[in-house]
């Protein structure tokens, strides 16, 4: 490696640890029973304690704030929207999840504002969350987790917006349908089982590898140190991967053409389908679909499903 490659190379790896840090520091950082941070949230005097549900018509969009524990979106026959959850330890009012219907909109906080910076015995309850949601329900636009330290699960969902952060946790996605997903996270995998993305996918991931498994339409995926496994039961018009250090496998069906360039460092790229080069292009049959590939460190494979 040049010296003006290995500069850029330190460059972006240091940026890394550097954006990781700055994450860290926001969300207050948690050595097993001793936190350091504050947890607050606006509104809180509107929040009710523990378990509830909600009418199912009345909501349009779920917003999760969840520290530890596992979080499960499920969904159900009935009419109504039900969250409950469960923990290890006995909680008082203040350590239950505290919700909040904000005009369409529920919000659903881990427990109780705490303003302490320095807070003993906190986040040390394994609360697990569970929220079921109609399986007819129609009218939701938005689901949003914000995760620390948990692992996710979304099951039978329908809905337009899906947008999942996550750090130091797994996310789990089955049998879902959205428009468009967004998945932000550190330490942790992406797995998925049955999932249509009608309109585009966005998925960073830092320390982590993604599996995405269903229909496609649109992906972007940017990775420092983790790989992208894609089958797509429909070949995707676009295509766009950053990694550094991971590998990027897609599997396609046979599909009229694709156009990809790459532009890699330590690593090559292999394709299954007939191609012709063209300077740093390829194009497969009409060339419709734009795949665009730019690595350091890891290898590319397009592959026939």
């Amino acid at each position: 490696m040049d010296s003006k490659n290995s500069s850029i190379l330190k460059i972006v790896l240091w940026s890394v640890v550097a954006l990781i840090l700055i994450n860290i520091l926001l969300i207050g950082i948690g050595f097993g029973s001793f936190t350091f941070g504050i947890n607050k949230y606006p509104n809180a005097s509107k929040y009710t304690a523990g378990s509830g549900e909600i009418d199912a018509g009345n909501l349009s969009e779920i917003e999760i704030n969840w520290i530890e524990g596992n979080v499960s979106i499920e969904s159900y026959d009935g009419d109504t929207v039900h969250f409950y959850e469960e923990s290890r330890k006995e909680l008082d009012e203040k350590n239950m999840l505290h919700y909040y219907n904000d005009n369409g909109r529920l919000i659903i906080q881990y427990e109780k504002p705490n303003t302490s910076i320095f807070s003993f015995g906190k986040y040390n309850y394994d609360k697990h969350l569970t929220v079921q949601v109609p399986e007819e329900m129609t009218n939701l636009k938005t689901l949003n987790l914000d995760l620390v330290s948990s692992d996710s699960y979304v099951t039978g969902i329908n809905v337009k917006y899906l947008d999942i952060e996550n750090i130091s946790g797994s996310v789990s996605l089955k049998d879902i349908e959205v428009s468009e997903l967004d998945i932000e996270t550190v330490s942790g995998s992406i797995d998925s089982d049955n999932i249509v993305v009608k309109k585009h996918a966005d998925i960073e991931t830092t320390s982590g590898s993604a599996k995405l498994s269903g229909s496609v339409n649109r992906i972007n995926f940017d990775s420092t140190s983790g790989d992208l496994d894609l089958l797509s039961d429909v070949c995707p018009d676009e295509i766009d991967t950053d990694t550094i250090s991971g590998d990027i496998s897609i599997t396609i069906p046979n599909n009229e053409g694709f156009t990809y360039s790459y532009d890699g460092l330590s690593g090559d790229i292999n394709c299954e389908f007939d191609i012709i080069k063209k300077n740093d292009e390829a194009v497969h049959g009409n060339g419709k679909s734009e795949f665009s590939f730019d690595s350091i460190s890891g290898d590319i494979n397009i592959m026939k499903k």
